[in-house]
């Protein structure tokens, strides 16, 4: 009788802690994700990177934070309507855009197990290098508010694979007003819209 019951004590034992392992399994979520934009938006002049390492923990509810960095050389005229402003008027500048920064997300999960929207901004600081005919002409660097919002979708149920498209506007606080470049003032300063999808895949601890 008392190897029954301590046999069936080990028993009970072995499943309230695998059914603890499985709970505290949930406690951290990691996400690592890219956005495909940029690449493309860089990939005719050299490898351009940006990497964003996103954090979520059970305790803190809703919450998302994480950290972004990105490099890459700009040309055409996507890149300069996207980074110069007006006073850079010839079509042959090439803008290497280098940064760093924080973001900060609340998640409202809409009755989802996983994912949902967000809402959120990023802290970043931005660098620019203003070439022209292989030549450094100038450089400015700004520190940068982004207010965010989108939402982050699972298409599949056991696989960590998300994408999170969302809408914001780089809004320079601080930095270089303006460079002088070719005998000339250059503003530096612009709003700069942001539409994209990043891809991501989400790692539960």
């Amino acid at each position: 009788m008392k190897n029954t019951i301590l046999i069936i004590s080990f028993f009970l034992f072995g499943i309230t802690t695998n059914a603890q392992v499985k709970n505290d399994s949930l406690k951290l979520s990691i996400s690592l994700e890219t956005d495909p934009a940029f690449w493309a938006g860089t990939l005719q002049n050299s490898v351009g990177f940006d990497a964003n390492l996103d954090f979520k923990f059970k305790k803190l509810q809703g919450f998302r934070f994480g950290i972004l960095g990105y490099s890459g050389k700009w040309s055409g005229a996507f890149g300069k309507q996207l980074i110069l402003t007006s006073d850079f008027k010839e079509d042959n500048w090439e803008t290497q855009w280098n940064g760093l920064g924080l973001e900060f997300q609340y998640q409202f999960k809409m009755g989802l197990k996983r994912g949902g929207l967000l809402t959120g901004v990023r802290l970043q600081w931005n660098q620019f290098l203003y070439n022209q005919n292989d030549q450094k002409k100038g450089e400015a660097n700004h520190f940068v508010m982004t207010p965010q919002i989108g939402f982050q979708w699972f298409p599949f149920k056991k696989l960590g694979l998300y994408v999170l498209p969302w809408a914001g506007e780089q809004i320079p606080a601080l930095g270089d007003d303006r460079i002088y470049i070719n005998k000339t003032f250059h503003a530096t300063r612009k709003l700069m819209p942001i539409i994209t999808a990043h891809l991501g895949w989400e790692f539960s601890f």
